[in-house]
């Protein structure tokens, strides 16, 4: 399973944008309706619009440091595999201890980590001179 999509998002462009079979398989998980835009629509309408949305995200993770090496492709590639995430101020994205299953990259805004820091008295002398 590379990504699950809900309501409001939408899939197909890339093989209409690069005039290419389609890259992967969509299953329905559940009853679904759709709105379908046939390829001469969409390349009428959205092509272009679509181009520069990717474009610019490839263009921003191609500026990130831990990216400098990657081709344009790889960054694509990476773009096309991300889920986007809105967090509004003071939302926990993920907790000291939860299991690591996402990386993620900062768009816009900051963010405050957080550590907990356990001290441990085993085989410390208490110094009774000062007392």
């Amino acid at each position: 399973n590379v990504k699950t999509l809900g309501a409001g998002f939408s899939f197909g462009e890339l093989a209409l944008i690069d005039n290419k079979p389609r890259s992967a398989t969509i299953i329905c998980n559940e009853e679904t309706h759709f709105a379908v835009l046939e390829k001469q629509h969409f390349d009428d309408i959205l092509k272009e619009k679509e181009l520069k949305k990717i474009f610019a995200e490839v263009d921003f993770l191609a500026d990130m440091k831990i990216f400098d090496k990657w081709s344009y492709n790889q960054l694509k590639k990476l773009h096309l595999l991300t889920t986007p995430l809105e967090c509004t101020r003071h939302t926990c994205v993920y907790k000291e201890g939860d299991p690591a299953t996402n990386f993620y990259i900062i768009k816009e805004g900051e963010f405050k980590i957080t550590k907990k820091l356990s001290l441990e008295y085993d085989n410390i002398e208490p110094d009774l001179t000062l007392l």
